[in-house]
């Protein structure tokens, strides 16, 4: 399965170059992650008088392959690490037993974008706008969860797996974005804002899932810096 969604997503680049010569650019870029999530479930405890939800930061990077397929279009394809952690608090005040629920999720991937670029030259300088989709590996996950009783300090559970089940090994992801480069004279620099949508859930089994969320789902946006080789 895996090499089949490799081979979907590196298929048009090949049938590109086998009709006229491409412009191929090389380049790095890195930059900082902020994940939301998701859900059909609006609090973790039912009835919970107040809840919090903490978008994680964490890091994304890795190399890209830009393709000049016309004058203002261009295909670029990416290898990136991909980190997303995201963090919901919720109180239940209102009830016989004041409860506190903390739920933490960190999910890091391999992903492999691919996408679709029109370029807009302004004499040193360029605006990219793409638009694409994405499949990406889980490398490492991680969750935790607690349920704690405010007035006791009774600790009522605790969740805690390093490498849970129910989050499933695979995801399909839009991404939609812009893209602002500078020509200097040694380096070619690029700053890149993009937003990306989970296709896929991501619990993988419902039946084992430990996240109280039925349905949730990653939303991402990214900043990323860059050069060009």
């Amino acid at each position: 399965m895996k090499k089949l969604l490799l081979i979907f997503l590196f298929f048009p680049l090949s049938v590109f170059a086998e009709e006229k010569e491409l412009f191929v650019n090389f380049g790095y870029l890195s930059g900082l992650n902020r994940t939301f999530i998701n859900t059909d479930d609006p609090v973790l405890i039912q009835s919970a008088s107040e809840t919090e939800r903490n978008s994680g930061y964490s890091f994304i990077g890795g190399f890209f392959m830009n393709a000049q397929i016309l004058e203002k279009f261009s295909i670029q394809c990416e290898l990136l690490y991909n980190s997303k952690t995201y963090y919901h608090r919720s109180y239940n005040l209102s009830g016989q037993n004041k409860l506190f629920r903390i739920e933490e999720l960190s999910v890091d991937f391999i992903e492999v974008p691919l996408l679709f670029m029109a370029n807009h030259e302004m004499d040193r300088k360029a605006l990219h706008f793409f638009g694409g989709m994405s499949v990406a590996f889980r490398s490492r996950a991680s969750y935790f969860s607690s349920i704690d009783n405010i007035e006791s300090g009774e600790v009522i559970r605790v969740k805690d797996n390093s490498e849970p089940e129910f989050i499933r090994e695979s995801f399909a992801n839009l991404i939609g974005g812009a893209e602002f480069t500078i020509l200097t004279d040694k380096f070619r620099y690029l700053f890149d804002l993009r937003y990306q949508y989970s296709l896929s859930p991501i619990i993988n089994d419902k039946e084992l899932n430990n996240f109280s969320n039925p349905n949730p789902k990653f939303h991402t946006v990214s900043f990323l810096l860059g050069i060009f080789f």
